[in-house]
């Protein structure tokens, strides 16, 4: 079982975002400004020690 974390998780929601901006015409640098944001906040959280865990235990 993988454990995500709270950064891995948003590293995730970034990756996602970015992939959407390529295919969006309309407001592809609103969503890339929303993937930094994302990447900026995960480095945030990470370097606060709010990074936790979750997943199962085994």
């Amino acid at each position: 079982m993988v454990n995500f974390g709270v950064r891995t998780l948003l590293l995730m929601l970034a990756t996602l975002v970015f992939v959407l901006a390529v295919f969006v015409d309309d407001n592809y640098a609103d969503l890339i400004a929303w993937g930094l944001a994302a990447i900026a906040f995960s480095f945030l959280l990470a370097d606060l020690g709010w990074d936790r865990k979750y997943g199962s235990r085994r």
